[in-house]
């Protein structure tokens, strides 16, 4: 197969067999849950020092 045949589906389909989807997921979630509990902490800290 060269490089003039191959489409975007068929690279598109490569990569994904290659990607563990509920690992890509959690990471996701873990990344947004640590980022929120964050803001959360660092929105009480002001307020705390503020008041």
């Amino acid at each position: 197969m060269s490089e003039s045949t191959i489409t975007e589906d068929q690279v598109r389909d490569e990569h994904l067999k290659s990607v563990h989807v509920p690992a890509h997921w959690g990471y996701l979630c873990g990344v947004l849950l640590v980022g929120a509990l964050l803001m959360i902490g660092l929105i009480a800290l002001m307020a705390a020092s503020a008041g």
